[in-house]
């Protein structure tokens, strides 16, 4: 058992090593120039050197894995700052730290990602569950309708929608915004409700149809025709 989790360990590395230098060098792949990102509109090519110079990115690029990589571990030293560890570089978009934008935004992304799960479970399994007790009747063909219209919807479309609706013609909701939850859980859930709703209409279609599938195949089985012979 222990050689077999060593393995699975020491395959997952090998794993993400491997994703790491594919991803790291397909970015300087790309035929854009990653400084000019942070240079913008009237870039000079002293600015642009400055900023390869601040940033190492006139380095080789395997020399730049290489300082990406332990600097994950040790830190790194930039021309514009130190970078402590874990460092996974600066951003070019606002000359911060990738790491301390990631924690920043974490709250906010895990508010957004636990909340839309808990909505499109909870919608998305009882709508299936719905349709494949009434299968064949007028609420079966409405809920799979509505799935199938769900699923050809867009999240940008939808949230656009969503807005117009709900906070510019109807005035039920404030514009969406996050305030943490240890400040104010009444701002937190309605500045999160149009969030939750955008995120997890596509995934209630498909989880309503993945039920109602299920559903109907487990109700079909023998044990059930017996218990309701009983």
């Amino acid at each position: 058992m222990l050689r077999f989790l060593l393995r699975r360990f020491l395959g997952a590395i090998v794993i993400v090593l491997l994703i790491s230098a594919i991803t790291f060098f397909l970015f300087f792949a790309l035929p854009s120039e990653p400084a000019l990102m942070s240079c913008g509109k009237n870039c000079t090519p002293d600015a642009l050197a400055v900023i390869n110079k601040n940033l190492g990115l006139d380095e080789p690029v395997p020399v730049q894995y290489w300082h990406y990589m332990t600097g994950i571990f040790t830190g790194r030293d930039f021309s514009v700052g130190h970078c402590p560890a874990p460092c996974l570089g600066y951003s070019f978009s606002n000359q911060q730290p990738v790491w301390d934008t990631i924690v920043d935004r974490f709250p906010t992304t895990l508010s957004i990602a636990l909340g839309g799960a808990v909505v499109f479970l909870l919608v998305g399994v009882g709508i299936g569950m719905i349709a494949a007790a009434f299968r064949g009747t007028w609420i079966d063909k409405f809920f799979s309708s509505l799935s199938l219209i769900g699923n050809s919807l867009q999240i940008y479309f939808v949230g656009v929608v969503a807005l117009a609706v709900f906070v510019s013609g109807l005035h039920w909701f404030d514009n969406p915004a996050y305030h943490p939850i240890t400040e104010d859980p009444v701002k937190w859930f309605t500045g999160m409700i149009i969030p939750w709703l955008v995120l997890s209409i596509i995934f209630i279609a498909n989880y309503s149809r993945m039920t109602r599938s299920q559903m109907i195949e487990q109700l079909s089985e023998d044990h059930v025709r017996t218990a309701r012979a009983k």
